[in-house]
Parts: C-alpha cells; sequence; structure tokens
C-alpha cells in the first residue's frame, strides 16, 4: 500500500515540490548552477502558480517571458524536463 502522504504529495502545482518528487531537482539545481540563462528561466517559472493564470494585472511581458522561459530550445525548463524521462 502506498505512503499517503506520498501520494497527496503528487496533486500540487508547486514545480520545485514536483521535481524534488520526481528526483531530477538535483540535477536542475546542478544545471542552473552551470548555466546562467537556464538559471534566469528557472527563477522565471519556479514560483508559477494556477491561480496566476486568473490575475488580471498578469501583462502581456510577463505572460511572453514565461512563455520563453517555459519553451526556449536550448535554455528552456520544458525542453529540460524532457530529457529527465
Amino acid at each position: 500500500m502506498p505512503d499517503k502522504k506520498l501520494v497527496n504529495s503528487f496533486y500540487t502545482h508547486r514545480l520545485d515540490e514536483l521535481l524534488t518528487i520526481s528526483g531530477v531537482k538535483s540535477d536542475l539545481e546542478k544545471r542552473s548552477e552551470t548555466e546562467s540563462a537556464f538559471a534566469i528561466n528557472w527563477n522565471t517559472v519556479r514560483d508559477w502558480s494556477e491561480t496566476l493564470r486568473y490575475e488580471l494585472g498578469v501583462t502581456e511581458a510577463l505572460a511572453k517571458g514565461m512563455y520563453e522561459a517555459v519553451v526556449n530550445r536550448t535554455t528552456g525548463i520544458l525542453p529540460w524536463l524532457r530529457t529527465q524521462w
């Protein structure tokens, strides 16, 4: 039987917690230490929350910056995350 606390921890939108659970957070930290552009992108997206999409004060520039930090082919968080699967 799985540990209830562990199972419940998967039901989060906190990216840093999900990376810890998945076992790839140390790899992210290593890359952040050696590649400043990647670190900047991680700092851009790490505090994202599901409620942010409903906030009215989000500017177009902020949204575009978040998008670029996620999808950039060489320093984006999503392309890096795909290498961890």
